[in-house]
């Protein structure tokens, strides 16, 4: 019954580890990057977390939200790992 405990313990604890991987950064918009939270995503063996955004406009202009921001992973040789940002509204 002991060992069975442990067996059990083991496998509770490895799985958390397993989760825990940050999934690869892919193109998408800011808005889907933000709930990744603090485990982020990888790019390069980079790990990019916390996404945040804030937006305001002044003056009548339109403000852009996290959905309307496009992310585009890429990799800079000699391996710099960066993400372009762009606007999907003009």
């Amino acid at each position: 019954m002991r060992q069975s405990m442990r067996i059990a313990a083991g496998c509770f604890l490895a799985s958390g580890l397993l989760s825990a991987v940050p999934p690869a950064c892919v193109t998408g918009t800011l808005a889907t990057y933000i709930p990744l939270g603090a485990v982020g995503c990888t790019l390069n063996g980079d790990v990019f977390a916390n996404f945040s955004y804030r937006a305001s406009a002044t003056h009548g202009a339109v403000t852009i939200t996290a959905d309307q921001i496009m992310l585009t992973p890429f990799v800079v040789v000699p391996q710099t790992a960066r993400f372009n940002f762009g606007s999907l509204e003009c």
